[in-house]
């Protein structure tokens, strides 16, 4: 348990940085195009929507701004 939404969404960016670093093993693992394509889409699902909202967040702000 998390003692705040604040400090929950700190570890929410913490686990965002590890994925990026997931996705880039991940990469490396197959090269099957299909399962590129996913891996890439779920990566930039990660990057730009997952990690700036957990950061909003970690910051005190919630929403969409």
């Amino acid at each position: 348990k998390y003692k705040s939404v604040e400090e929950a969404c700190k570890a929410g960016v913490d686990a965002e940085i590890v994925n990026k670093q997931l996705y880039d093993k991940l990469f490396k693992s197959t090269a099957r195009e299909d399962i590129l394509i996913v891996y890439r889409a779920l990566q930039r699902a990660s990057e730009e929507n997952h990690l700036p909202a957990f950061k909003r967040c970690g910051n005190g702000r919630r929403g969409n701004g």
